[in-house]
């Protein structure tokens, strides 16, 4: 069964490793694709292999410290709700804070203010349009 969906999640295709394949395609660079595609695919497998085993092992190690625990104290499982709680609400904050990083960085088209004469898009600050040369002298022509 642990093998079925092993294999079942691996059936999935990457759209990252699609849209390499597909521009190396177009580029005519099969084999630069099939390297970048195996890279990708060895890269994923270490990471998710690797948080895989950190789980367990810190299940285990929960699971044999609590048994060490004293009787006496019956709100361990309220302390272990509250620690899963704080650790999703940085993650959300993590990934809130992540996201402004991002369309402060880039300016997204769906959350940037429209664009006014004289003001800098990336920097959302008043600068000063500068004119060219010839504008600010006047040339005598009549010399």
């Amino acid at each position: 069964e642990l093998a079925a969906i092993v294999f079942s999640v691996g059936l999935r295709p990457c759209t990252g490793a699609i849209l390499v394949l597909v521009l190396a395609h177009a580029l005519g660079l099969r084999f630069a694709a099939w390297a970048a595609v195996l890279a990708m695919s060895v890269g994923t497998a270490i990471t998710v292999s690797a948080l895989a085993l950190m789980s367990v092992y810190a299940r285990r190690t929960t699971l044999r410290l609590a048994e060490r625990w004293p009787s006496e104290h019956r709100n361990l499982p309220v302390v272990l709700d509250a620690i899963a709680f704080c650790g999703g609400v940085a993650i959300v904050l993590l990934g809130v804070s992540l996201i402004r990083a991002t369309t402060a960085a880039t300016g997204h088209p769906l959350l940037a203010r429209k664009h006014q004469p004289g003001q800098d898009q990336r920097l959302g600050a008043r600068t000063r349009v500068r004119q060219p040369a010839f504008h600010q002298r006047k040339v005598c022509a009549c010399l």
